[in-house]
């Protein structure tokens, strides 16, 4: 019958273990087994709760936990054993004073007096008179909530959804967050007192007005009861301190009777509750040695069924219950390595398992191939024990986990449903270590979402997981989850609590509690939190577990009923004002405590090979000289506090067929381990963890993964051990010795390497850590030390460092600072190591065969080799030569260059060495515009130039110019190359129109044009240069029409620098423009133009011009009207005769043209020019005509048209006649 529920009370449980003796004296076992049957002497508390037993890793085996326990030592907790007489002497003085509080501690809030008792009733009423309770609905719900969040009145406890949360629902509709209080009863404050009497300075008559603070017989007593009869001078019962203790906790905040509380005065009051399903009672589900409900014995769902269906029927209708709970902390942890090996004759569950196998397998030989068994038939496995020994069996067995879940939750929930349709199934209180195994807690998850309302989990810790809480909500699909148990003590007045609730003082408790509170309020899937427990457990141990009872601060008051006030004023702070944090609407409140857990390093060890086996005898002895030495101190405490001067010093060796560690671990309570079974880890001893496979993957250990922890305790003379995540234990051999000072003690061990599924080769890699314990009683681990990992390496192989089997059997020389084959630019330094294990006799080094002295810098260019020769202690030689060249740095200086196309300029650069000096007679190389422009060699002076003409322009007017140095081969210098650029203005050149003017036959015109560059005595290119010819026709007032498409755009110049086009066109008068367009090589100098006559002869055909137009001047001459005579026409032989005559009137010059040059007609308009002379000088003189009065004239000095005319009249009107034939 579980303890809790016999009595209303109860807290964080343990498994007990009876006390076995420790001897202090060396121990050896050679080869001996580890942990049997028959020392598994135990005594089950049926409910292990935050210091757990052993903790789970991720596989099916399991692994030691990381929490430990931080409780008072008591005198007379010999353990089982005789003790030493000091401790017999301890045993009988007063530890414990009259008031059931310490004598050893001071605080001020201790009772040293009875008045002091009798003046808490006035101060108490006081207090709590001053104190109210928030205004919350009758349910414990935030009033108005209801209508505010669109919230439905069920009649009964819900969840429904507000403000995008998962949240409860009291039956009127109104929000509800179950702030709880475990264990409003005295049961956790009643002592064993009988047998050690003496240490108690009090203890009264059971026959006396205290009786009814005695637990049903004279051995258990409560000074918590007592405390409370000597201020109410009334016996205690039930009834009384209940509803005073419901009064307190509603003034405080709460608003729920959790777990161990008096369901019956709950019910009663109307007080909303959480009552248990009475599973644990049901003797013919319990399965010996393992805490799970086996869901699998015959007729299981009818037992529940008849054992469920009357309770739940009769308090279906009671609004106040807010849900059941089905269990509490059960061992999911242990399912997967434990029921394998139980007998199926004994164990329902068991035979499940065998049937699901044969299921699965069907035959005996394909079962044993998976399993790596040798079992004859499926029903030899069912008493037999079925190790884990293979991969393919840890996924059958985690398969048989899913569906033991699967069915347990399943049933329960079908059961449940059938008769209470109204209330929440609440789950069964998950304990801490199968919550914080990744896989485990996974299972659980996923099978509660498909069968319950909400998850309860008793979640102790300091800091809220929320990766762990935030995992379960999402594998579950999204349930709600209660926080069914927390809880915080400190050790001011003499008790103390777990190392991961363990705190300094009522203060951090506080802020613990608000920490956690409102954290887990905000999540928006967390319904509740329940604190464990209304009262202080008993200074001596809480009965049930007899003398090494829990001893811990977990209450609100004292056992002198008085409250922990400042702890209380976070309470109430964070209690009363919950639902905003709930909705999210007020930030949660966070203190810093800067105690986030350790993080794992990256630490990797090398191993050193022993030649000889290292004796395993107590000493340090036997190990390689190159076996150093890894010490752990405070930088890997892990968990726990204090332990201040501890630590443990740690080599490592190995051969082909051991693996050997000695630590040397300094404590001052050394050797101390009561517990040669699982649970080794809560005393003294040394861990170790082996990860030969996927060094990379990090989480649950792997089916391949060891934890070994060896115990420093003895047990009969003999060490002893226990492997984790594995259901075999493997032999060692190990020895335990007591430090001739008394200040600690050797373990040593030496492991097969099967043991750790590893081989013994050179340069094996596997992950690999280490630590201790240490415990100050052998029976509660105080403070753990990890190498690399956390106090989470049970269930995180990823927390794990790395070694490496290592073979040595000479020096190591190490040469740095230079490489095999490495070249290095003026000088380098090398730096010569060496090291041995063994020692250093000698070490030479050369270079180049020479002696050389460290910290001397090689600088001569050259090739080089260092030579290094050192032989250790034992004679073992080793040598080692680096090959290696020093070149000498250069550096090339180019100057910049400039200069016209086609001009020849200098390229110089200068070559300087690493000292700044020059470098004579090397060859540079020149490159423009990336083509080559030759080599030049540098003088005394460094300096190389090379004469360059300039055949290219750019763009840009910049060309790149490189100069590059590439030494000679064995010169050992380094090649050096500098840029820079070359200025190239372009050349100067003129262009000359030298196409034909006169065009009479019936044929294209040749147009043409030449380049011409300046006389400057270098002479460029001139083919390819761009000229563009534009032809426009004249007409006869003198203006011009650009006539489109008569030449290409632009024409390329020859190799004489001319440029031709062909245009054909009409008879007509025309100018043609020539004009060199812009570019890198030459100025673009102003176009030429030139006259076109374009003229088709015909016999006869002619033009006169009879008449005068207005004048003004002519040649230089008043003239008033200009007199134009003219009659010219083609004869026979295509040649042009006749006469013009211009002259100013009256008196002016007068101009007789005899001379045609030509006569172009071209329909109604003619154009004609001719030359004449007078006085002695040349005019050529021009006529453009339209039929038959337009004219324009141009008279030019010379035979050079494209000078400007010494008269020009345009668009005349004539008055006379212009005709012309035809």
């Amino acid at each position: 019958m579980n303890v809790r529920r016999l009595l209303s009370g109860g807290c964080a449980g343990v498994l007990l273990f009876s006390g076995i003796g420790v001897s202090n004296a060396a121990g050896t076992a050679g080869g001996s087994g580890g942990v049997s049957a028959p020392q598994l002497k135990t005594v089950t508390y049926s409910g292990a709760g935050a210091a757990g037993e052993a903790a789970v890793n991720g596989t099916a085996q399991g692994g030691a936990p990381a929490s430990g326990e931080a409780v008072p030592r008591l005198a007379a907790d010999a353990g089982g054993s005789a003790g030493t007489a000091e401790t017999q002497a301890l045993a009988t003085a007063v530890q414990v004073d009259r008031f059931g509080q310490w004598v050893s501690a001071t605080f001020p809030e201790k009772v040293t007096s009875e008045s002091q008792l009798l003046e808490d009733v006035a101060a108490d009423a006081a207090y709590y008179g001053a104190l109210q309770a928030p205004d919350w609905d009758p349910y414990g719900g935030l009033k108005g909530s209801r209508e505010q969040y669109g919230l439905n009145a069920t009649g009964f406890y819900s969840i429904q959804e507000a403000a995008g949360r998962k949240v409860m629902v009291t039956p009127e509709g109104n929000l509800f967050f179950s702030l709880g209080v475990n264990g409003i009863a005295p049961t956790d404050t009643y002592t064993v007192v009988t047998g050690r009497e003496g240490i108690y300075e009090w203890i009264p008559p059971y026959e006396s007005e205290y009786k009814s603070a005695f637990l049903n017989t004279k051995d258990n007593f409560s000074y918590y009861l007592a405390n409370r009869i000597r201020k109410t001078g009334q016996p205690y019962t039930s009834r009384s301190l209940y509803t005073e203790g419901i009064q307190r906790i509603r003034k405080w905040g709460f608003n729920t009777a959790a777990g161990w509380t008096p369901v019956n005065l709950s019910r009663e009051f109307s007080v909303p509750h959480v009552p248990f399903l009475p599973l644990s009672d049901m003797a013919w589900a319990k399965v010996n040695g393992l805490k799970f409900f086996d869901i699998f014995v015959d007729g299981a769902e009818a037992k529940l069924d008849a054992a469920l269906g009357p309770l739940l029927t009769e308090h279906k209708n009671n609004p106040y219950i807010i849900g059941y709970f089905f269990g509490n902390e059960s061992y999911y942890h242990k399912l997967a390595p434990d029921l394998p090996k139980m007998k199926g004759s004994e164990v329902a569950a068991k035979r499940r398992l065998v049937q699901m196998l044969q299921e699965k397998y069907g035959t005996i030989e394909a079962f044993n191939a998976a399993w790596n068994g040798t079992y004859a038939s499926f029903t030899a496995l069912i008493d037999a024990p079925l190790y884990i020994d293979s991969q393919q069996a840890q996924y059958d067995v985690d398969d048989f986990v899913k569906l033991y879940l699967d069915t347990f939750f399943g049933t329960v929930s079908r059961v449940f449903r059938k008769y209470d349709p109204n209330h929440l199934l609440i789950g069964d209180r998950w304990l801490t270590l199968p919550v914080n195994n990744v896989k485990v807690r996974g299972f659980l998850a996923e099978a509660a979402g498909r069968h319950l309302d909400v998850i309860s989990i008793n979640h102790y810790s300091k800091n809220l997981d929320t990766v762990m809480l935030n995992h379960i909500h999402q594998a579950s699909g999204g349930k709600p989850i209660m926080l069914t148990e927390i809880g915080y003590g400190s050790s001011e007045q003499g008790l103390g609590a777990p190392t991961q609730m363990l705190v300094a003082d009522q203060n951090e408790r506080m802020l613990r509690y608000r920490n956690y509170v409102e954290g887990a309020a905000s999540l928006g899937y967390i319904v509740g939190v329940h604190w464990f427990a209304y009262l202080d457990q008993a200074a001596t141990g809480r009965w049930a577990e007899g003398t090494t009872g829990e001893r811990y601060n977990f209450g609100l008051l004292n056992v002198a009923d008085r409250p922990y006030k400042p702890f209380l004023e976070g309470v109430m702070a964070s209690n009363k004002d919950i639902y905003p944090v709930l909705l999210g609407q007020r930030v949660p409140f966070k203190h810093e405590f800067g105690d986030v857990p350790r993080q794992p390093g990256t630490n990797k060890m090398e191993i050193p090979y022993t030649p000889a086996p290292i004796p395993i005898d107590g000493e340090v002895n036997g190990f390689p000289g190159d076996a150093a030495a890894v010490t752990l101190g405070p930088g890997q405490l892990v968990n726990g506090t204090g332990g201040e001067g501890m630590q443990g010093e740690y080599t490592f060796a190995w051969d082909e067929n051991r693996l050997y560690v000695t630590a040397v671990i300094k404590d001052p309570t050394p050797m101390k381990n009561n517990n040669p079974n699982i649970n080794v880890w809560r005393g003294d001893g040394v861990e170790l963890f082996f990860g030969p496979q996927d060094l990379t993957t990090p989480g649950d250990p792997l089916f391949l993964d060891r934890q070994l922890i060896a115990s420093a305790g003895l047990n009969n003379g003999q060490p002893f051990w226990y492997w984790y995540f594995t259901n075999r234990q493997k032999p060692v051999e190990m020895a335990v010795k007591l430090l001739p000072d008394g200040s600690g003690y050797v373990l040593e061990a030496a492991l097969t390497w099967d043991s750790i599924n590893l081989q013994g080769q050179a340069d094996t890699r596997f992950l690999f850590d280490f630590g201790f314990d240490d415990s100050e009683d052998g029976n509660t681990r105080k403070r753990q030390w990890v190498w690399n990992g956390t106090s989470a390496n049970s269930t995180n192989r990823g927390h794990w460092g790395q070694a490496t089997l290592v073979k040595r059997a000479a020096p190591a020389i190490r040469i740095t600072g230079v490489e095999e084959g490495g070249d290095y630019t003026d000088e380098v330094l090398p730096v010569v190591e060496v090291e041995d294990a063994t020692g250093v006799r000698s070490r030479t080094v050369t270079l180049d065969g020479a002696p050389w002295t460290d910290g001397t810098p090689v600088t001569a260019p050259g090739s080089h080799e260092l030579t290094v020769e050192a032989v250790n202690t034992v004679g073992i030689t080793a040598k080692k030569t680096v090959t290696f060249a020093v070149y000498g740095s250069t550096a090339l200086e180019l100057s910049p260059a400039a200069g016209q196309y086609s001009d020849e300029v200098q390229l110089e650069a200068k070559l300087s060495g690493s000292s700044g000096g020059p470098v004579p007679g090397a060859e540079l190389s020149f490159e423009v515009n990336g083509s080559a422009a030759g080599t030049a060699v540098t003088d005394a002076q460094g300096r190389a130039v090379l004469p360059y003409r300039i055949s290219t322009g750019p763009e840009s007017g910049q060309l790149s110019v490189k100069a590059a140095y590439t030494p000679a081969a064995g010169l050992y210098l380094r090649p050096a190359a500098s840029e820079g650029a070359l200025t190239v203005r372009p050349e100067d050149a003129a262009l000359q129109y030298t196409g034909e003017t006169y065009v009479k036959e019936r044929r294209p015109a040749v147009l043409s044009a030449q380049v011409v560059q300046a006389d400057d005595g270098s002479a460029g290119a001139l083919s390819g240069l761009p000229v563009r010819f534009t032809v426009s026709e004249v007409r006869p007032d003198g203006t011009l029409r650009e006539l489109a498409g008569v030449t290409d755009s632009v024409y390329a110049t020859g190799a004489d620098g001319r440029a031709e086009a062909a245009a054909q066109l009409p008879p007509g008068l025309y100018e043609v423009r020539a004009e060199l367009l812009a570019g890198p090589l030459y100025t673009a100098p102003a176009p030429v133009r030139s006259t076109l006559a374009v003229a088709a002869p015909v016999a006869g055909h002619s033009v006169s011009v009879n008449g005068t137009v207005p004048g003004g001047t002519f040649l230089g001459k008043p003239a008033g009207t200009l007199v134009l005579n003219s009659m010219v026409s083609y004869d026979l032989a295509g040649s042009l005769t006749g006469a013009l005559r211009v002259s100013g009137e009256p008196s002016g010059a007068e101009l007789y043209v005899k001379s045609f040059d030509w006569l172009v007609i071209a329909g109604d308009r003619a154009y004609v020019q001719g030359t004449a002379v007078s006085g002695r000088q040349t005019y050529t003189v021009r006529l453009l005509l339209k039929e038959l009065t337009t004219v324009s004239l141009y008279v030019w000095k010379g035979r050079d048209t494209s000078a400007e005319p010494v008269h020009k009249q345009l668009n005349a009107q004539l008055s006379g006649a212009v005709l012309t034939l035809p």
